[in-house]
């Protein structure tokens, strides 16, 4: 078997977020299912993992059919993305359409899901870990929510009134 390859961890956070650029990240397949399109070549939705976090909203360009045709784009499969596009719905959610991709490593070499990746929430902060930092953590979100900051007591002036 290949030496294993490292995910581009914290890349779909990235990807979504489009604050900085993310060049040719690797991520591994998870699953991969057709939609229904009516009309039109098959197009699939792909559950894809950096190793920190699995996105759902992953939709594979008609032009890289022929990867699920000959079964090179499987579960477990490790791809590095040479070309996306973030689309955002009517509704606010986002789709991260692969426009090109190759396949570094075909899913039957995987033998498994790399990491314990957990699925991404847009917006939510990570959970604090530990069984301490569970139970402090509603009494510090409390008092952070009230604005307890001596900055937050400030007066906030525009640019415009300061001249």
């Amino acid at each position: 078997m290949a030496a294993a390859r490292r995910l581009s961890e914290g890349s779909i956070e990235a990807m979504l977020l489009q604050a900085e650029p993310v060049e040719r990240p690797v991520l591994q397949l998870i699953t991969i299912r057709p939609i229904s399109t009516g009309n039109g070549p098959p197009r699939y939705r792909m559950l894809m993992s950096d190793g920190v976090n699995t996105l759902s909203s992953f939709m594979l360009a008609t032009q890289l059919n022929p990867l699920v045709d000959d079964q090179s784009l499987t579960a477990n499969a490790i791809c590095q993305i040479n070309r996306f596009i973030v689309n955002t719905l009517k509704d606010g959610r986002r789709v991260v359409v692969l426009m090109e991709m190759e396949v570094l490593q075909p899913g039957h070499a995987v033998p498994a899901k790399i990491g314990n990746p957990v699925p991404y929430t847009e917006g939510k902060a990570p959970s604090p870990a530990g069984p301490l930092a569970a139970a402090l953590w509603p009494c510090l979100s409390t008092w952070l929510n009230r604005g307890r900051f001596p900055a937050a007591a400030a007066p906030v002036f525009s640019v415009d009134a300061l001249g």
